[in-house]
C-alpha cells in the first residue's frame, strides 16, 4: 500500500464523515448540533487516553519484533496490550459514569452512560488498526478505520433523514449510539482480519521488567497523543464547558471538522510512515529516514496549499452546507485550518523526537501549549466567541508546531550514520 493510496482512503473517510455531520446538523440545527459533536469529541478524548498508547508503541515495537524474529514477544506483546486497553477502558467508562452521577447530571447530553458502553470498542478498534499497520496491514487497517466505521453512521443519518423524517429518529443520543456502532462493528472486522500468527501460541512467561518496559513506552506515546487529541477534541469540549452559546458551539464544531480535513489526513499517513521510521532507525540508517520526512513532505504540500485555497474561495459555501447561521463561522474556520495545516506539514516530527528522546522531551512543548489553550479559552472564548478560540488555536498550534520541527531538524542533524536513538 502507498502513502497515495492511503490519502486515497483518507479523503474518502473525511468525506463520508462529513456528509454525515451536515445530514446530522441540518437535522439538529445549531442550537443542538453541539449536544452530538461534543459527545464524539468526549467520546475520541477518553479513548485515546484508554489506549495507553500501546497501538502507537506497537507501530514502533511489533515491526521490530517481526524483523529479529521474535513472534513469540509479538504475540506476548499484543495479548498484553489488548488486555490492558479492556481494563483501563472499563475502568474509565465506570469513573465517568459514576461523576455524572455525582454531579447530577450537568452535561445535557453528552450521555455518559453511552460513553462509557462504547468506550472499550473505540479504544480497542483504535489498537488494533495500528497493530494491522505494523503488522503490514496497512490496507485492511485502513479500510476498516476509514471506511467501514465511519459508514455506518452515514447510513443511519440518511436512512432517517430521507425515509423517516420529523420521527425523531435524528436525535443526539440516537446519532451517538450509532457512531458507537459503528466501532463495535469496525473492532470485530479487525479481530477477524488480523494475523493468526499474532494470536494463540503458547503463553510467553515474562518478567517484571519486560512488561514494565512495554507500559512505560506506551504510556510515554500516550501522553503525547492525549496532549495532541487535547488540543483538537479538547478545545471543542472547553469551548462546551466555558461560557459561550450553544450556537456558538455548534458553529466552533463545524470550523474544526471542515479546517480539520488535513489532520484527518496525517493521521492515518503518520501510521504508515511511524513502523518505515522505526525499522530504518533499527538498521541504523538515518539517511533513509531524512528521506521518507522529505518524501511526506513533499505529498502534504500540495494537498494543503489546494486546500487552504478551496477554504479562502468555498469557505462560506461549505459552512452553508450544515444549515442556517453557521456560515459565520467563515474567519474561524480559516484560522482552524491554518493552524491544523501547521500541524499537518510537521506531525512526523513530534514522533520522531518520540523515537529519538522519549517522550518527556515532546511532553515540554505539548504540555505547555494544551495549558495556553485552556487558560487563554477562557478569557478569549466568552469574550470572542468562535473567532476568539480559534485565534488562539491557531496561534498555539502554529508556535507549537515550528518548534517541534525546529527540534527535530536539530536533532536530526546530529544523529551521524550508524546511530539508532532510543532502544525498544
Amino acid at each position: 500500500m502507498t502513502a497515495f493510496s492511503l490519502v486515497g482512503f483518507s479523503i474518502v473517510s473525511y468525506l463520508i464523515k462529513y456528509a454525515t455531520s451536515i445530514v446530522l446538523a441540518r437535522a439538529l440545527g445549531v442550537e443542538r448540533y453541539d449536544a452530538y459533536a461534543v459527545a464524539v469529541a468526549s467520546l475520541v478524548l477518553l479513548a485515546t487516553f484508554a489506549e495507553l498508547g500501546l497501538g502507537k508503541y506497537g507501530l514502533k515495537a511489533l515491526p521490530a519484533y517481526l524483523l529479529v524474529g521474535e513472534l513469540r514477544l509479538a504475540r506476548a506483546f499484543v495479548r498484553f496490550s489488548l488486555q490492558r486497553v479492556l481494563v483501563v477502558s472499563l475502568l474509565a467508562g465506570g469513573a465517568l459514569v459514576l461523576g455524572e452521577a455525582f454531579n447530577g447530571g450537568h452535561v445535557s447530553l453528552r450521555a455518559p452512560w453511552m460513553v462509557a458502553l462504547f468506550l472499550p470498542f473505540v479504544a480497542w478498534a483504535g489498537v488494533g488498526s495500528e497493530f494491522l499497520m505494523a503488522t503490514g496491514k496497512a490496507l485492511a487497517g485502513t479500510l476498516i478505520a476509514r471506511v467501514l466505521i465511519p459508514v455506518v453512521p452515514l447510513l443511519f443519518v440518511l436512512w432517517a433523514s430521507f425515509l423517516h423524517p420529523g420521527e425523531g429518529w435524528l436525535e443526539p443520543s440516537v446519532a451517538l449510539f450509532v457512531y458507537g456502532l459503528g466501532w463495535l462493528l469496525g473492532g470485530i472486522a479487525l479481530i477477524t482480519l488480523a494475523p493468526r500468527a499474532l494470536f494463540g501460541g503458547e503463553k510467553l512467561s515474562l518478567d517484571k521488567g519486560e512488561r514494565r518496559k512495554w507500559l512505560q513506552g506506551g504510556l510515554g506515546m500516550a501522553s503525547v497523543a492525549l496532549a495532541i487529541s487535547g488540543l483538537f477534541e479538547g478545545s471543542l469540549i472547553l469551548s462546551d464547558f466555558i461560557d459561550m452559546p450553544e450556537s456558538d458551539v455548534a458553529i466552533y464544531a463545524v470550523c474544526m471538522e471542515t479546517g480539520g480535513f488535513s489532520y484527518i489526513l496525517v493521521k492515518s499517513l503518520d501510521k504508515f510512515y511511524m513502523p518505515m521510521i522505526s525499522r530504518e532507525l533499527l538498521r541504523l540508517r538515518v539517511s533513509r529516514v531524512i528521506a521518507i520526512r522529505r518524501r511526506r513532505n513533499r505529498l502534504m504540500v500540495g494537498v494543503c496549499s489546494a486546500f487552504i485555497i478551496a477554504l479562502f474561495l468555498f469557505g462560506r459555501q461549505l459552512l452553508g452546507l450544515f444549515g442556517t447561521g453557521f456560515e459565520r463561522g467563515y474567519w474561524a474556520l480559516l484560522l482552524i485550518a491554518v493552524g491544523t495545516i501547521a500541524w499537518t506539514l510537521t506531525s512526523l516530527s513530534q514522533w520522531f523526537l518520540v523515537f529519538v528522546r522519549g517522550s518527556t522531551y515532546v511532553l515540554r512543548i505539548t504540555i505547555p501549549t494544551l495549558l495556553s489553550l485552556v487558560a487563554a479559552g477562557l478569557f478569549f472564548g466568552p469574550t470572542y466567541g468562535v473567532t476568539g478560540m480559534a485565534l488562539i488555536y491557531s496561534l498555539l498550534m502554529v508556535s507549537m508546531c515550528a518548534l517541534m520541527e525546529w527540534r527535530a531538524r536539530k536533532e536530526l542533524s546530529r544523529l551521524p550514520e550508524g546511530t539508532s536513538g532510543n532502544s525498544l
